[in-house]
């Protein structure tokens, strides 16, 4: 290894560390796309000029298997490749993919930070521990801190005994045996030898030690396992919902721009229909033209706008201005444009159409047999598409 390149195994660790952030159920092998776009994001891999959030995410659809939802670390390190000479621009390929991993190397998941709320007067006065009386106080310990659960479990339980107690007292007061029959239930609940009646209370807590016990302490815990592991459930749903949406997203951005190159000689005629070569790209998202066959090849199912625009010039006056153009799918004529006169010594013309398409179907420009197009300069004859939303296939 060459001094002052960084190892994979450097890059690995780094890789690993956020693979497993906010999943408590990942090994560190695969990493889903909600944790490649924070790494990116974090590593500052994503500079917002470069490389932007959109070309992360097409990179993790393009390396991913395609029905997967997570990549490898060598999935991984394929899409490090795919990015570095767009983050640094101007290097060769081996500098620019060191460089990224020195971005990568001995970083963490970074966590948001928490706001602090500024105390007031008021708010001190509520929150001083050492001035709270009865019941509250016990819910915190000499040094003012919470007992947590069990502080307010006890609680709970003695504000529920004090109830029940100054029922009971209501009841009997007036045959003034209020005190002996308290007494005797307890003596009573106390001796008791077999099981008591009381289902899902604890009543063996709740009668022979009664303070800092709650009677219905194993009800409550089976409650909040549920709504613990219901929410736990939910967070999966959301995460695998985003994990799609973001497969989805990632597919259907499909656009192409191009144009024919500057000609000194007109292009035809011939003695066959000819597809016309927009050699000349300056946008190709998806990957569907195809500039070395002129030819558009849907990659998705969607409904598409194609439009092209047809420019020709005469050498001389009164030479024949005779051509037709016409945009076809699948080898049908959808849409066409044509001159025949001797009076123009330049003409141009435009069509739009939108189309339904399947994937694998194929859209392009054909100049009809005999007839041709001259004086062809540098961006005038274009061909462009994309697509407007997803169908079922």
């Amino acid at each position: 290894m060459a001094a002052g390149s960084v190892s994979l195994a450097e890059v690995q660790t780094s890789f690993q560390k956020f693979a497993v952030h906010g999943d408590t159920k990942a090994t560190g092998k695969e990493m889903n796309g909600k944790n490649f776009a924070k790494i990116c994001k974090d590593c500052h891999i994503i500079d917002g000029k470069n490389v932007t959030t959109t070309d992360v995410d097409i990179v993790f659809s393009k390396v991913k298997a395609k029905s997967a939802r997570v990549i490898t670390f060598e999935q991984f390190t394929q899409a490090l490749t795919e990015l570095a000479p767009k983050r640094f621009k101007g290097k060769s390929k081996e500098e620019a993919l060191q460089q990224l991993y020195g971005l990568i190397v001995g970083k963490e998941p970074a966590n948001a930070g928490v706001t602090k709320v500024a105390k007031a007067a008021a708010v001190d006065r509520l929150t001083d521990t050492t001035k709270y009386t009865g019941a509250h106080k016990e819910r915190f310990d000499d040094s003012g801190k919470g007992k947590g659960k069990a502080g307010q479990i006890s609680f709970y339980c003695e504000m529920r005994v004090i109830a029940c107690t100054l029922f009971i007292l209501g009841l009997l007061w007036d045959n003034g045996r209020a005190e002996n029959t308290i007494s005797s239930l307890r003596l009573a609940a106390v001796a008791w030898e077999g099981e008591l009646p009381c289902r899902k209370w604890d009543c063996e807590c709740a009668f022979k030690r009664q303070r800092g016990c709650c009677c219905a302490a194993p009800e409550i815990q089976e409650v909040e396992d549920q709504i613990f592991k219901r929410v736990m459930d939910l967070s999966k749903e959301v995460s695998q919902l985003s994990d799609s949406i973001l497969e989805v997203i990632g597919r259907i951005r499909v656009a192409f721009t191009a144009s024919m190159s500057r000609r000194t000689n007109c292009f035809g005629p011939f003695n066959w229909n000819s597809p016309i070569p927009y050699d000349v790209i300056t946008l190709n998202h998806g990957n569907g033209y195809n500039p070395a066959l002129g030819i558009f090849t849907a990659p998705s199912s969607g409904l598409y706008s194609f439009s092209f625009t047809v420019y020709s010039r005469l050498g001389k006056e009164g030479e024949r201005m005779y051509y037709k153009v016409q945009l076809m799918n699948n080898g049908e004529v959808v849409a066409s444009t044509w001159e025949d006169n001797r009076e123009d010594s330049e003409d141009s013309s435009f069509q739009t159409v939108l189309l339904p398409l399947q994937q694998g179907d194929q859209v392009y420009v054909e100049l009809m047999e005999g007839r041709h197009i001259c004086g062809i300069a540098e961006g005038l004859n274009i061909f462009s598409g994309s697509l407007i939303y997803s169908t079922l296939e």
